[in-house]
């Protein structure tokens, strides 16, 4: 079976074949990480993985962000029925658990509050 890939405005069979004289290859280009190509979206400013946390106490979840931001946009752990109504429990990092999949390997789960924790 073949399969042929046709691309607008590229030759079909290239014009001249670049070549190492000393018979080796060139290195493989690193490709870009799933996080580089998120934050090289355009107009982007964060986006989070759930794996990158502060360096230090108490390691919120950072996000990951374009070259040169001035911030990574920690995320506390929140429960907002208890910050805007005051009920309930207050909430931590252990309520968010993570998953071990999604598109970038650790989403979270987020339930509905219960009053065992």
């Amino acid at each position: 079976m073949a399969v042929a890939l046709l691309v607008a405005g590229c030759p079909q069979e290239p014009t001249s074949s670049p070549r190492d004289l000393s018979g080796e290859l060139p290195p493989a280009p690193t490709p870009a990480s799933p996080a580089d190509v998120v934050t090289g979206t355009p107009g982007g400013v964060a986006f989070w993985d759930f794996v990158k946390r502060e360096p230090r106490e108490p390691q919120r979840f950072a996000a990951h962000v374009p070259t040169g931001a001035a911030s990574d946009f920690p995320l506390d752990a929140g429960n907002y029925a208890r910050d805007y109504w005051g009920e309930g429990r207050a909430a931590t990092h252990a309520d968010f658990p993570q998953l071990g999949r999604g598109p970038f390997g650790h989403a979270i789960r987020m339930a509905q509050e219960t009053s065992d924790g």
